[in-house]
């Protein structure tokens, strides 16, 4: 039902990971079969043996879902995987504007985008976008976009993160917790605000190690609405260390 590098929503044999833009009835291959075809989007890691499960969110989708285009459908939520994915796992986000502020129990604030589990060495937990789709997290200064709490091995891949409070990616430390491992790549984050008096980055990195953050395009982020506040960066960091960061 597919050529090489290409794999339908019902079929995953093929040896490069694709997915498929169009309805539930397509099979995506050049074959002439009848159904209306519309693009394959592939995806940089195959989905196939010794690949970790590969889930989706889409605003069509449902939480009650279990998240696999081979299964009953993607998930609704960025922060529903969140609460799901274990190492080695990924959640590819399809085109949207996601706004999920809200808290995660058993906490009564609002840190956006909280990911529960830790990938591990050579099986991080991957959050990206599907490949030539636009996905926003919009939070309307609610909350930051995504925040890692103590957290090890996490990429984030391809968003537009804006409207976020404090950071567009942030993380955070606290109570002893350590950060580490964390690649935060392709990603375009603006218009990150806080109060005065606080400290806002695009990408805040505290307490964090092994930290890689790449071909990001920051702006806009202010404290208080000013962008000439010494305390607001495109990353801000505190006690960082074996960190890398790319301008370009």
């Amino acid at each position: 039902v597919c050529t090489p590098g290409q794999v339908s929503k019902y079929n995953l044999s093929c040896t490069t990971g694709a997915i498929s833009t169009g309805s539930q009835n397509e099979i995506c291959n050049n074959s002439g079969d009848g159904y209306e075809l519309t693009p394959c989007v592939s995806l940089a890691t195959p989905i196939g043996d010794g690949a970790g499960k590969q889930y989706f969110v889409s605003k069509n989708g449902s939480d009650s879902n279990d998240g696999l285009l081979t299964g009953t459908g993607p998930w609704l939520t960025i922060q529903h995987a969140a609460q799901n994915l274990v190492a080695g796992e990924t959640v590819n986000i399809m085109s949207g504007t996601y706004y999920e502020p809200e808290p995660v129990h058993p906490s009564t604030q609002s840190w956006g985008i909280r990911p529960k589990n830790s990938g591990a060495v050579n099986f991080p937990i991957t959050y990206r976008v599907v490949p030539g789709e636009k996905v926003v997290i919009n939070q309307r200064g609610e909350a930051p976009c995504f925040v890692l709490y103590g957290k090890q091995y996490i990429v984030i891949d391809g968003f537009e993160l804006t409207q976020c409070y404090m950071g567009g990616v942030w993380i955070m430390s606290g109570s002893g917790e350590l950060n580490s491992d964390i690649t935060v790549i392709n990603n375009h984050i603006h218009h990150v605000d806080a109060a005065s008096g606080t400290n806002v980055g695009g990408v805040k990195v505290d307490r964090a190690g092994n930290v890689l953050v790449k071909n990001n395009l920051i702006h806009n982020i202010t404290v208080g609405g000013d962008m000439t506040n010494h305390n607001a960066a495109g990353i801000h960091s505190y006690r960082m260390w074996s960190c890398l960061l790319y301008t370009s």
